[in-house]
């Protein structure tokens, strides 16, 4: 069902989202936040840009950082697909249906771009992986699917993850991946990539967080910057569409999808929207 851009931006003004932290393109590229500011242009596609873009703010800050795979990526795919899914589920719309649409069928955003979005390519992966999934099956009492696409690093990715809650306690039952990262050079390598990402992901938006207090980190070992065990990993599906374009990396843009994909089926399980990273901040657990 088709949806009017313009109601859209009265309806859903207070979305805001700013993004405050170190980041390596302080480092590495001129005029950092504009940058940042146009990952919005490439993900969410022509539709909602008009109405998410003006509420999208960076402050760069310069505190001495390491690296972070898929760094940027990962806080802007969690505010723009969780939000896509309140705008889907306010609209009464089928969240699959809204994205897909929202999306459109313009093709390469930028033309002759190989790191713009190709809506095309978007929409086989959004396709691929709900079929996977079986979107729209009967579910048990407490259990929920979420869904969230992202483009990061030329790669179109889209997710699907299972979860069941009890209380505050989530269980990532299964996460399925439709990844289109142009042609495939080595299937298993990528395989372990995307699943390797999927586990990488929750283990960052559990509980994972470093906090500065009196000019030092707080966290000084993995008993306070945990990372997920194996009973709590999920099951990862990857379905890898191999689309012919010339072969991009696949080390980072698995992890960026996962977060708002867990966090709307939980939305999806029990009602309660989760807003912040790490879910721990919220008194969510992973088990």
């Amino acid at each position: 069902m088709p949806f009017c851009r313009q109601t859209l931006a009265q309806q859903f003004a207070p979305f805001w989202n700013k993004a405050v932290g170190p980041t390596i393109y302080a480092v590495s590229v001129p005029n950092a936040a504009a940058t940042i500011r146009s990952f919005l242009a490439q993900n969410v596609g022509v539709a909602l840009y008009a109405v998410l873009a003006p509420n999208a703010a960076a402050t760069i800050r310069q505190t001495p950082t390491g690296a972070w795979r898929a760094p940027i990526s990962n806080v802007y795919a969690f505010a723009e697909q969780s939000f896509i899914a309140e705008l889907a589920h306010t609209a009464g719309l089928d969240h699959r249906e809204f994205l897909l649409n929202a999306i459109g069928d313009k093709g390469w955003i930028k033309d002759g771009d190989m790191a713009s979005l190709n809506t095309a390519r978007a929409r086989a992966t959004i396709e691929a992986v709900t079929k996977a999934a079986g979107w729209g099956r009967k579910l048990p009492e407490g259990h929920g699917l979420g869904l969230a696409f992202f483009l990061s690093h030329s790669g179109h990715i889209a997710e699907v993850a299972e979860v069941s809650v009890d209380g505050k306690m989530i269980t990532v039952h299964d996460v399925w991946v439709a990844a289109d990262v142009g042609q495939v050079v080595n299937l298993s390598g990528l395989e372990n990539q995307l699943q390797g990402s999927v586990v990488d992901g929750l283990s960052a938006m559990a509980a994972q967080r470093i906090s500065i207090k009196n000019g030092a980190v707080v966290q000084s070992n993995y008993d306070s910057y945990p990372l997920l065990r194996m009973p709590q990993s999920p099951r990862v599906h990857v379905d890898v569409l191999n689309s012919g374009y010339r072969p991009t990396g696949a080390g980072e843009p698995a992890l960026p999808p996962l977060a708002p994909a867990v966090c709307n089926a939980v939305f999806n399980a029990c009602g309660e929207r989760i807003r912040a990273l790490p879910i721990s901040k919220e008194g969510f657990t992973i088990v």
